[in-house]
């Protein structure tokens, strides 16, 4: 069983980033979040389709939000 662990630090700078995008285009920040969840849920779902980066550490890259 895969648990998928998110750092305080890291929710800050989703946050942050979400912020920052928000102040350069309406919306755009919300559309930043909703893309990050999507990632974390296929993350939780289906860990093995990743590869693994950092010793035990699986990653994923966010598909393009920008209009």
């Amino acid at each position: 069983m895969f648990r998928m662990i998110i750092l305080p630090e890291a929710k800050a700078d989703i946050r942050n980033a979400s912020i920052w995008y928000e102040k350069k285009q309406k919306g755009l920040g919300k559309r930043f979040i909703v893309i990050i969840r999507k990632c974390f849920l296929l993350l939780k779902t289906n860990p093995n389709a990743f590869q693994i980066r950092y010793n035990d550490i699986r990653t994923i890259i966010t598909q393009n939000f920008l209009l």
